[in-house]
């Protein structure tokens, strides 16, 4: 049976495909597999429409080889309406050795008018380079079937494999400049490196496939223009050395299964791609229940608690961390890089026995920046992230916790600098300045971070800023403030449930 398979390269340009209610003309040239033999292989022929005739349901189309055995080859009925390229995701396996390719025409003994006709190995010739490259591959969105086609496309030559991964490089570049993610993640390495061969060595056919799954998950990550703000802050903490990390080879071995890509929210599908490089506790891992975890704990994604339900975002949804409720991952990542990496600079706590104490009316003040503007996450116009701890660990009720980034996620920042502020049960509240500024030498407190102080002096109002007084020691090892002040804040005579 001859079958038809449009080249890209050859057909004129009436006959792409869905642009009439015919894709045809007169004239028209297709790539037919012939009739019988040649060389003891069915060949694929160029062939030309010669003849287009009404019929039931379609138009019949005529076609004969153009030179060679002048072959003419047995009407197609192609129907009125093309079936669209996504109705081929109800396939189940592909073999690129086995099929030829033409998304409207039915063929004759098929009771799916899908495009794809199937014959045995032995008697189908592969497509040409050309045409796979061209013709087909244009036609591969990121979809189930598409990531299932090209992979068994890499299957058919070594070219074709490297084409493959030739425009999936292509198509990662083109998802990095709509999302403005040039300064934050470059794939100049795989430019250079993971598509070259090297003398006398084959390429390495595990590459396209890697390639293809990495083009996967840029397309279906959706906006990753939030994450831009967050490998920011990672450059800013110390986690990255440079803006943008350039991926790696490495980075594709990360990758995970299309399994896990599509179980996962986007914005944890766009962390795992470099979450590995963050270093000790930021990691995205995978139990052995299939749950997520960061830093040896648990995240579980939740459905519009009531603590967040009026900016509930389903690509970035609010998640719990241990008992911590953050109202979106990417709050949470950017809150661990925060308060792993950086030091006290200033601090004032209003409970009953630590060093520092500030009055009732000033743990007052605190409660009040904590809850102020909470709708527009914003204070001091600074991102702020805001974040509780609920259940049974305070029996008296839920912490409350508030972070404002002074500066480390904007362009060009080189260190960050950030107000903490907590609002325990009954009267107590905190806040503390905290930055990854390298402290000066030979000097202590306030003084060692002379540019940390600068920026809080410049976007904090002054009411806020007597909150904070100088203090003369600085905590040596960087630790986690809340875990600090959990220990010291019970309330006497209560018991504090784990």
């Amino acid at each position: 049976m001859a079958s038809p398979s449009s080249s890209g390269q050859i057909t004129h340009p009436e006959a792409s495909v869905g642009a009439t209610s015919c894709r045809y003309r007169v004239g028209s040239r297709v790539l037919m597999v012939s009739d019988q033999r040649r060389d003891d292989r069915f060949q694929w022929v160029e062939a030309e429409v010669y003849k287009m005739e009404p019929a039931e349901g379609g138009t019949r189309v005529c076609m004969r080889e153009v030179g060679g055995m002048d072959e003419e080859f047995e009407p197609v009925v192609v129907p009125h309406t093309t079936a669209p390229f996504q109705r081929l995701d109800t396939i189940d396996a592909v073999d690129a050795e086995r099929f030829c390719v033409d998304p409207s025409i039915k063929p004759r003994d098929a009771k799916d008018p899908l495009s794809f006709l199937f014959l045995p190995p032995s008697f189908m010739p592969p497509l040409p380079t050309d045409v796979i490259t061209t013709t087909l591959l244009p036609l591969c969105g990121a979809d189930a079937l598409a990531l299932k086609l090209k992979s068994t496309l890499c299957c058919t030559s070594t070219s074709v494999g490297a084409a493959i991964g030739s425009a999936a490089v292509s198509a990662i570049d083109s998802i990095i400049e709509k999302c403005s993610l040039t300064g934050a993640i470059g794939i100049g390495y795989l430019l250079r490196r993971h598509l070259q061969r090297q003398p006398g060595r084959a390429m390495d056919v595990r590459r396209p496939f890697r390639l293809i799954r990495l083009h996967y998950l840029m397309v279906t990550g959706g906006d990753w223009r939030g994450t831009v703000p967050l490998l920011r802050m990672a450059k800013s903490c110390g986690r990255v050395q440079r803006l943008p990390i350039e991926l790696t080879g490495d980075d594709l071995h990360h990758v995970p299964s299309k399994a896990v890509i599509d179980s996962r929210p986007p914005s944890i599908r766009q962390y795992s791609l470099f979450s590995h490089r963050l270093g000790t506790f930021m990691d995205l891992t995978r139990n052995a229940h299939g749950r997520e975890v960061l830093g040896g704990r648990e995240v579980r994604v939740q459905t519009v608690p009531v603590r967040f339900d009026d900016r509930f975002d389903a690509a970035d949804p609010a998640c719990g961390h241990h008992r911590d409720k953050f109202g979106s991952f990417r709050e949470l990542a950017i809150e661990r890089l925060a308060l792993l990496s950086s030091h006290v600079v200033s601090e004032a706590e209003n409970h009953l026995w630590p060093l520092w104490r500030v009055s009732a009316a000033k743990g007052d003040r605190i409660s009040a920046l904590i809850d102020q503007q909470r709708r527009s996450s914003l204070l001091w116009d600074c991102r702020t992230i805001n974040y509780y701890i609920a259940g049974r660990y305070y029996i008296a009720g839920r912490a409350s916790y508030r972070l404002v980034i002074l500066c480390g996620d904007e362009e060009g920042d080189d260190f960050a600098a950030y107000i903490w502020m907590a609002r325990y049960p009954g009267v107590r509240a905190s806040i503390k300045l905290y930055t990854t500024e390298a402290p000066r030498q030979g000097v202590t407190g306030r003084a060692a971070f002379p540019r940390a102080v600068a920026i809080a002096r410049n976007k904090m109002d002054r009411p806020s800023l007597e909150l904070l007084p100088a203090i003369g020691h600085l905590t040596q090892t960087p630790r986690r403030p809340r875990e600090a002040s959990r220990a010291v804040c019970r309330p006497p005579g209560r018991a504090v449930m784990s």
